[in-house]
């Protein structure tokens, strides 16, 4: 007696998928199987089907022995339409944008509480929003051709459609301050010497052919407008400041970078604890903060009670003690005692 007949179909059921039939017992090596489904036979591996229509499909396994005895099993399937993808947005290739400056992207297929989005704007950055606001990250001085895509999909039925468009944008100019070596500033840091008169030099290796350059320093001076890039300035005080770095390319887009100015001093802290601190747990411990007041405002602090308990952050000022219980045993720690840091 061969084994009961029986086959497996794959999970994902849509118009236009490849639907694979696979897992059929068979009663010997040498039995042959067809698959019959909407009037067409498949005779050999790979048992595969695609459907063109949704709805219920009636899905026959034959199984034939040498013998030429035959038996078969029929099941049935649904075929799910599949999602409809489409988008349109406001911006015209024929007269196209600065890539700095956000396009609206609008769904204009499938939507509903089973049905996700999946942007691909051709610029290495996605979304999942269904209607998404992008600006291009691209830079150069002439336009971007970039292909987006959008995978709508049906999460209850797995059924995906892709709907592609051409968008085209004007480069934003590059900017790129270095120093003397050639390596990108991100940050000017004087932590270690702040001063009352703190120069930072530097390099501009922005986009050729730049046409201006616009830049406030963010310590309320003077802001430097002109044709070529400046190569210094001088901070008179101690603060945190930001300097507005923008940058106008041939094309006549403009590209802005936010540099930050560290000229202050490293905070000052430090800790100490009162009363006992030996006994059997739990054991309240009050920790002194013996921060520096004239920490600079953006000064934030993580105090670590050494036992692996969370962690706790301030911002400045901190409070002056902060009261911890501890409820583990220090013992087999190094010292066999807890170190609390700041």
């Amino acid at each position: 007696n061969p084994a009961e007949l029986d086959f497996d179909i794959s999970s994902v059921r849509c118009v236009g998928t490849v639907v694979t039939f696979s897992g059929f017992t068979s009663g010997s090596a040498s039995d042959v199987f067809e698959i019959i489904t909407e009037g067409d036979t498949i005779r050999s591996a790979p048992f595969q089907y695609t459907y063109t229509s949704s709805g219920t499909k009636e899905v026959i396994l034959r199984r034939i022995a040498t013998n030429n005895c035959s038996d078969q099993i029929a099941r049935s399937l649904i075929i799910s339409a599949p999602p409809i993808a489409g988008f349109n947005f406001n911006s015209d290739n024929t007269n196209p944008p600065c890539a700095i400056q956000p396009i609206q992207f609008t769904n204009t297929g499938s939507s509903g509480g089973d049905i996700s989005y999946s942007w691909d704007f051709g610029d290495g950055t996605t979304s999942s929003q269904q209607n998404p606001n992008h600006a291009f990250e691209v830079t150069g001085s002439s336009n971007r051709t970039l292909e987006v895509e959008l995978t709508v999909t049906n999460t209850s039925t797995g059924c995906t459609a892709i709907a592609s468009q051409t968008v085209i944008v004007k480069e934003s100019p590059l900017v790129n301050i270095t120093d003397d070596f050639g390596s990108s500033i991100d940050e000017f840091n004087n932590c270690g010497s702040a001063s009352n008169a703190y120069t930072i030099d530097f390099k501009d290796n922005s986009e050729v052919g730049a046409t201006n350059y616009l830049v406030d320093w963010g310590d309320g001076s003077a802001v430097f407008n002109g044709p070529s890039p400046p190569t210094s300035h001088t901070y008179t005080t101690l603060d945190v400041f930001s300097i507005t770095y923008s940058v106008t390319g041939p094309n006549g887009c403009i590209n802005t970078k936010e540099i930050p100015v560290l000229n202050i001093t490293n905070p000052g802290v430090g800790l100490e604890s009162t009363g006992n601190h030996l006994g059997c747990t739990p054991i309240p411990v009050e920790i002194e903060n013996n921060f520096n007041p004239d920490n600079h405002s953006s000064t934030t602090y993580t105090l670590n009670f050494g036992d692996g308990s969370d962690m706790q952050q301030f911002p400045h000022p901190p409070p002056s003690t902060v009261m911890h219980t501890y409820t583990e045993t220090s013992c087999g720690q190094t010292g066999n005692s807890f170190i609390a840091e700041i």
